[in-house]
């Protein structure tokens, strides 16, 4: 998981350029920046928790470090979910806000999977703390979102350039 953690980080990164990059001109500057922020600030939580998660594990293994003790786990264990699960996820929740907003105020997305957006941001704020996987609904908006994205591309490609604008 340590090794796989950055790949996933970068991946998400990636979306939120090209996101920006399909936005454009048309980009409401507040909701940009508040997309933006709260999408590194999401990395960066998850990159933190996938770091105290391991800490352990790297420093006895790595580092020559002691054993770790049932009590230093479980320490190490409740600082890790608090990052993703307390913090991580409220900061999907606003990601998902301000990128359903951006979608809906430019077009780029239907309108019923914009609202999904704010559903599911919804949730993440609310049902995190009892039921831990529904985390995976950022990353299946994430997929779905960037499904649409291509196949925008893909019409825009196909009908030449000039001919149609990207949004």
């Amino acid at each position: 998981g340590l090794y796989l953690a950055p790949f996933a980080g970068i991946m998400f990164l990636w979306f939120i350029a090209v996101v920006r990059d399909q936005l454009g001109e048309r980009e409401d500057r507040f909701f940009a920046t508040v997309f933006f922020g709260s999408g590194l600030l999401f990395v960066s939580l998850g990159f933190a928790a996938a770091a105290v998660a391991c800490a352990v594990a790297v420093g006895y293994r790595y580092l020559g470090l002691e054993a770790p003790t049932v009590e230093q786990m479980r320490i190490v264990r409740s600082l890790s979910y608090t990052l993703l699960f307390a913090f991580a996820s409220r900061a999907a929740a606003v990601f998902l806000f301000s990128i359903a907003t951006l979608g809906l105020r430019s077009r780029s997305f239907p309108r019923w999977f914009a609202w999904t957006g704010y559903l599911f941001g919804i949730i993440l704020l609310l049902v995190v703390t009892f039921w831990d996987w529904i985390v995976l609904l950022l990353p299946a908006w994430v997929a779905v979102a960037s499904l649409f994205i291509l196949r925008r591309e893909r019409v825009v490609r196909r009908a030449g350039p000039g001919s149609v604008s990207a949004g």
